[in-house]
This record gives structure tokens, C-alpha cells and sequence, in this order.
């Protein structure tokens, strides 16, 4: 049973490692284009290590958050109520999502990014509900992930559009897509 639970896993770093070939595939980029590509790619990997690594994560303490739960997948739908380690991890682990973000599209208007922001937070947390239901991934369906992680995204892109205006903006470009 144990081998199962690292399908979302093994899927999940197949499924991006293909998009990014497709992505690259006959494009030509500058070097810092390359830059920025292998560390979103990187970046990306690590994410989806730490959200879908089997079992939880030894180093990251449990909450003291009282779980409801759907079938056998717990969940948390009180948002802001318990305030832990986990907020600011999660916080921190989005802000390089919003300058990659940024990096592709600096164009976006506020509202744009409120709704962009919510994607990641809301995509792990769905794919992690799946994969819990499917295979006991053993991890927590949580309103506060996706509330610190749309913070994090918006933190990140708007540290982006604060050093562009404050004159790095041709700095910046050299690594837009």
C-alpha cells in the first residue's frame, strides 16, 4: 500500500517535467531566460515534493487544529483561526510562484492577480484531496494553505512590480519569458 502513495508524487513530477519539455521545446531563449526557466523548473519540483511527499513531512509540526474529515481525508475549513509555523511556510514557499508570475505576465491588473493568486493554493489543495482519497497520502485538506498561499503570490508579485519601479525594471526584463 505503501507504493501507491507515491503515484500523486511520481505523477506530478512526470506530468511537470513533460510541460516543461513542450514549453522549451525549438524556442530559443537568452541565457537569463535559461535562468529563469531552470529555476521555476526546480522550484517547482520542490513544491510539489513538499505538498505531495507520502506521509507528511517529519520536519513540519502538526497543528493543534481540530479536523473534520471526509471519509478518511481530514480537512480544515475555519479559516484564520489557528495561527502556526505552517502559515509562514506556506507564505514563503508562494512568494517565488508571484516573481515567476510576474516573470511571465507584469501586466496583470489587481483583479487579474487576486484571481491568478488563488490558483496554486487551491490546485494543491484539490489535487491533495484526490490523492488522499485515492491513496491515504496521510495529508491535510486546509483552508488556511490556500489563504497563505494567494498571500504569498501576491506578496511575490508585488515585490516584482516594486523593484521595477524603483528601477530595476531592465534588470528584471533581461529575465522575463
Amino acid at each position: 500500500m505503501m507504493v501507491l502513495r507515491w503515484i500523486p508524487l511520481t505523477a506530478l513530477l512526470i506530468l511537470v517535467t513533460g510541460c516543461f519539455y513542450i514549453a522549451v521545446e525549438e524556442r530559443r531563449f537568452t541565457k537569463w531566460q535559461w535562468v529563469s526557466l531552470g529555476g521555476a523548473y526546480l522550484y517547482l519540483l520542490i513544491v510539489i515534493w513538499l505538498c505531495f511527499y507520502p506521509a507528511g513531512l517529519p520536519f513540519i509540526p502538526v497543528g493543534e487544529k481540530p479536523l473534520m474529515y471526509f471519509n478518511h481525508v481530514p480537512y480544515n475549513l475555519h479559516p484564520l483561526q489557528y495561527l502556526t509555523i505552517d502559515w509562514f511556510e506556506n507564505i514563503l514557499l508562494t512568494i517565488p510562484m508571484g516573481m515567476l508570475t510576474y516573470l511571465l505576465q507584469d501586466r496583470f491588473s489587481l483583479g487579474s492577480m487576486i484571481f491568478v493568486a488563488l490558483i496554486p493554493g487551491v490546485t494543491i489543495e484539490a489535487i491533495q484531496m484526490f490523492a488522499d482519497l485515492l491513496v491515504n497520502l496521510h495529508r491535510v485538506v486546509d483552508i488556511d494553505d490556500v489563504i497563505t498561499n494567494w498571500l504569498g503570490m501576491m506578496i511575490g508579485y508585488g515585490l516584482m512590480k516594486f523593484l521595477a519601479k524603483i528601477g530595476f525594471k531592465r534588470l528584471i526584463a533581461a529575465f522575463e519569458f
